[in-house]
């Protein structure tokens, strides 16, 4: 865990030295992170739509041989709704559709689980923002394998959840602003088999003022007694560490649309080998 922390920093300490020529302007729409949500609550443009395309690729082994996993979002859509008010706050809804496929065995494929999402800003600066969350997960999904290796939190399983915990941002500098997601979610499967997972993610967008911007994330979830999932095909228990650098290419100048692409890299055992993600974003 120290590596990976000290590699994190690193990255960061590397992308931020380039930046010295370049700033955002004040006034200018901020770049949104590929896999943590924003804080800041925009009240002017209240709509937030983000369409996102996932693949994950997981190996283990399984009878003596290497069985490898295929999963996909096609696609997975997000839209959220601010509201004005004298706590801001934000309603959403997300769902997809997912494919799973692993060697020699049954593919399958289907919609994810619905996702209901409530937000109330506790600080709604665009320098600094902490947003209190509710997430609840609707089952949708008829088979464990559709998210096999997809990053949970998103994707959910084939059973009802539900995720809560603290959003923040805030700019170091003109150029960096750090994003973070710290929560706890809780899934009920069938048969009184409950699973509780602590959620810790970060990511760091750098806004080079040009049309090319860089990301770097470090997802993390750890799930508690994941022996009693043992046989349900999903990948539940453990530690899921991912590493994921990406790049923000806005659109238009005032940058309400904004093509984002992410390369995850699983950092241990429980999580999946490598990725792609891809993603649009529109503020309306």
């Amino acid at each position: 865990m120290k590596k990976i922390t000290s590699l994190f920093l690193l990255a960061l300490m590397v992308l931020g030295s380039t930046t010295a020529a370049f700033a955002r302007e004040a006034g200018e729409n901020f770049l949104r992170p590929l896999n943590v949500q924003n804080a800041y609550i925009d009240t002017e443009n209240k709509y937030e739509v983000r369409v996102n395309f996932d693949w994950f690729r997981a190996s283990s082994g399984v009878g003596g041989r290497r069985v490898r996993t295929n999963s996909y979002t096609l696609p997975r859509l997000e839209v959220r709704r601010s509201f004005d008010t004298s706590i801001p706050t934000r309603i959403g809804l997300s769902s997809s559709f997912n494919v799973g496929a692993s060697d020699g065995l049954a593919n399958a494929v289907g919609f994810g689980n619905l996702g209901i999402t409530l937000e109330a800003a506790l600080v709604n600066k665009e320098n600094f923002a902490s947003t209190l969350y509710f997430n609840q997960s609707i089952p949708f999904q008829h088979s464990p394998s559709l998210s096999n290796s997809l990053w949970r939190p998103n994707a959910g399983t084939d059973a009802y959840g539900f995720q809560t915990g603290l959003e923040t941002q805030f700019d170091l500098g003109d150029h960096l602003t750090v994003y973070s997601d710290l929560g706890y979610r809780y899934d009920d499967f069938d048969g009184d088999v409950a699973a509780g997972s602590f959620v810790y993610s970060t990511e760091a967008v750098l806004d080079t003022g040009s049309p090319v911007n860089f990301s770097m994330g470090l997802l993390g979830m750890t799930t508690y007694d994941d022996k009693r999932f043992s046989g349900r095909g999903a990948r539940l228990g453990g530690t899921d560490l991912r590493l994921v650098p990406g790049i923000i290419v806005p659109i238009g100048e005032e940058r309400n649309t904004q093509l984002r692409v992410g390369f995850p890299i699983g950092m241990n055992s429980d999580s999946p080998d490598f990725g792609v993600q891809a993603s649009i974003f529109a503020a309306l």
